[in-house]
């Protein structure tokens, strides 16, 4: 009988040879991928086991079945005889999403008070904060000092500097969301603009400078933005344009 050797089929071992040279394929690659999805497959499988646990664990527990949930927590916490668990409505209601939510919350306050614990009082030798705001193109230096709410701005009354009740109500804005009107006594020289700019360059100008006479007001400003400066301005007039966009009318002839 003749043997299946290399004598005897010299073109069967040349196609096992060629099978042992050749480039890998789209199919081996497929076979590779499959190989490399094992650990894929497996973390799905533990997390079918971990919900279909809790699945029964619901069930026990909604069926009155203690000494049965109880076996199944001393499953998964085993040698667990002296650990303090949680009470079961903690257990029932416990949210991982919640629970990071609040951890970061709690993060985010803690790290604003110790920014806030770090802020100092700044004070000259009268008593006053001093700040500078900015609106448009107006400037505006401010003095701020504990009185009984008299404001000057460039040494006339408010009223009578600012004859607008809104350029007013912008003025009075900070003392307002921190509950202090009529507590300090403000003193501004402002320049450069009109009045919205003005009245709100020392708005701004007293939010600064409230901040730096008791950090303890910052929050309720800082809330209300008024310690943000509003960097918007008039858009500039274009080329070939009427205004910063409008354009002229047309005409066909």
């Amino acid at each position: 009988m003749w043997s299946q050797g290399s004598e005897r089929f010299p073109e069967q071992r040349d196609q096992q040879d060629w099978a042992k040279r050749r480039p890998a394929t789209g199919q081996d690659q497929d076979s590779r991928d499959w190989r490399n999805q094992g650990d894929v497959q497996a973390a799905t499988e533990e997390e079918r086991a971990a919900e279909e646990l809790q699945q029964a664990w619901a069930e026990m527990l909604d069926a009155g079945e203690l000494d049965k949930v109880e076996a199944l927590m001393a499953r998964i916490f085993p040698g667990g005889e002296g650990v303090d668990l949680p009470p079961l409505e903690d257990l029932l209601a416990y949210d991982p999403k919640e629970e990071e939510k609040a951890q970061r919350r709690a993060r985010e306050q803690a790290l604003q008070e110790q920014v806030t614990s770090s802020r100092v009082i700044t004070r000259d030798e009268f008593g006053r904060a001093y700040a500078t705001g900015k609106r448009k193109c107006s400037i505006a230096r401010v003095w701020v000092k504990h009185g009984k709410g008299s404001i000057l701005i460039n040494g006339a009354p408010l009223d009578m500097y600012f004859p607008n009740i809104t350029n007013r109500a912008d003025v009075l804005a900070p003392f307002e969301a921190t509950n202090t009107l009529g507590v300090f006594d403000v003193r501004a020289a402002v320049h450069g603009g009109g009045t919205t700019g003005q009245a709100q360059a020392v708005r701004h100008g007293i939010s600064k400078a409230l901040q730096l006479y008791d950090p303890v007001l910052r929050p309720p400003l800082k809330a209300g933005g008024l310690l943000e400066r509003d960097s918007r301005v008039v858009e500039r007039k274009k080329p070939g344009k009427k205004k910063a966009r409008k354009s002229f009318q047309w005409v066909k002839r």
